[in-house]
């Protein structure tokens, strides 16, 4: 006849080898957890790959392809047409503020009927709330002005309304 353990005795072993798997790492014996780690490390550092080959560079660019910018601020002196403050910019030469929220952007030698504009809402000069706030390009004519100048409309979207032409929307604009 065989003898079979107690469950006493089994329950007693798995216990003594749960505390040894938890007591060994913290008596400053490794882990397992640390074991496959180093394992798992010394196999990575073996591993090599074919060589590459080095690529050649590519030409440098040109430096700044816009050909003008600048930001305007919600700064405009005086009643249509009004002089507006301008920052930060290059190849522009005045911003007009033609009636409310028409704005004319003269950048002498570049004319808004060849090329477009991107224009966008300056948030930081820009008066609350902000997200409600537009700026686009018109063209020249489209917003009132010579028909050689960039044309920036700018708006205020309200709650189930439409949108309202307004001076308190600084924006940016870049000519390419």
């Amino acid at each position: 006849m065989k003898h079979r353990p107690k469950w006493s005795t089994v329950t007693i072993a798995l216990t003594l080898i749960v505390v040894l798997a938890l007591v060994t790492p913290a008596l400053g014996g490794p882990s397992l957890r640390k074991l496959v780690k180093n394992e798992v490390a010394k196999q990575i550092s073996k591993a090599t790959g074919p060589a590459g080959t080095n690529g050649t560079n590519g030409a440098n660019g040109t430096n700044g392809t816009a050909r003008a910018y600048a930001a305007v601020t919600t700064s405009c002196t005086g009643s249509p047409p009004a002089v507006c403050s301008v920052i930060q910019s290059k190849g522009v030469s005045g911003v007009t503020r033609v009636a409310t929220g028409q704005y004319c952007v003269t950048a002498p030698g570049i004319s808004s009927v060849s090329v477009p504009a991107a224009v966008t809402v300056y948030w930081s000069f820009t008066s609350n709330p902000e997200g409600n706030a537009s700026a686009m390009f018109a063209g020249g004519s489209d917003a009132g002005c010579p028909v050689s100048d960039f044309g920036v409309i700018t708006e205020r979207h309200g709650a189930g309304t439409d949108a309202v032409q307004v001076d308190d929307v600084a924006f940016t604009i870049l000519i390419p």
